[in-house]
């Protein structure tokens, strides 16, 4: 496990986003996926039978960590308002930012984004219509500045929504990284579901995924959906400690996506995490 996470994280004194693409990072998921499904090592060395239980743990720290990392700034809506502020997802050594699909500026308003509190080292502007919502923008830092002026706003334009995802963690030795979570829960929970679905299915896993889900930044939700309806339809759920009825929740989220939408004039499509609620 200690050298599957070195090889998705990398090592050295620059902090290093993620290698899931890397020849290292797909070597180490074959030799976990080994690990947790080769019958004759658990019998035996019977330490590895607990592999898999150790693999969920490990998806489920990581998961907390995509959640909590998560930060947000947006103006009011419809937006007056002139401001300067930072936003930092600490411990990041890469992070995604990307904006909400109802933002739109004002004629005339101004959104400049800057890699320093003085605004010198400018990395995106945008000026009225030209901001591009379904475009993202990767930034190697933990923080960026933005810079948002509007002298008016006759036409009550809603505004912006910013969210910065982490991609990466700072770890600049071995002893950091290896203190941090798996760089992959997601990669991880699609290695349980077919190795070891069973490990998907113990109580405390099943309130985490459930937890992750309706916390609203979490990323790439429509994943962990995913996993969860290709382990569910195969499980005896009576024979599960769990309240199933826990995951009715989740209609709240869709219903009010689905209200949001209604009152655009094109409804587009539900976003992939609510939509993948609503199938699961």
């Amino acid at each position: 496990l200690a050298l599957a996470k070195l090889a998705l994280r990398g090592t050295g004194s620059t902090p290093l986003a993620p290698l899931a693409d890397s020849a290292e990072a797909a070597a180490g998921h074959s030799v976990l996926s080994s690990l947790v499904s080769d019958e004759a090592l658990h019998a035996a060395v019977p330490a590895f039978a607990s592999f898999g239980q150790r693999l969920g743990d490990e998806a489920v720290a990581g998961l907390a960590l995509l959640a909590t990392g998560v930060r947000e700034v947006e103006t009011t809506h419809p937006a007056c308002t002139d401001f300067v502020r930072a936003l930092h997802c600490p411990g990041a050594s890469l992070v995604s930012l990307a904006f909400d699909a109802r933002s739109q500026l004002a004629r005339g308003a101004r959104l400049a984004l800057y890699a320093d509190a003085a605004c010198t080292q400018q990395l995106l502007c945008c000026e009225g219509d030209g901001l591009l919502c379904s475009e993202g923008l990767w930034v190697r830092a933990d923080r960026v500045w933005l810079h948002y002026t509007a002298p008016h706003n006759s036409e009550r334009a809603w505004g912006f929504k910013l969210r910065a995802t982490p991609v990466g963690w700072r770890a600049r030795s071995q002893a950091a990284a290896l203190a941090l979570p798996h760089a992959s829960p997601l990669d991880l929970l699609s290695l349980l579901a077919e190795r070891r679905p069973k490990e998907l299915l113990r109580p405390s896993v099943l309130a985490n995924l459930l937890r992750y889900l309706r916390s609203g930044g979490a990323p790439c939700k429509e994943r962990v959906c995913h996993v969860l309806l290709r382990v569910l339809p195969h499980a005896t759920l009576r024979d599960v400690d769990f309240d199933w009825a826990r995951f009715g929740s989740l209609e709240a989220i869709v219903e009010w996506h689905e209200e949001l939408y209604e009152r655009q004039r094109v409804p587009p499509l539900l976003p992939a995490g609510s939509q993948a609620m609503l199938d699961l």
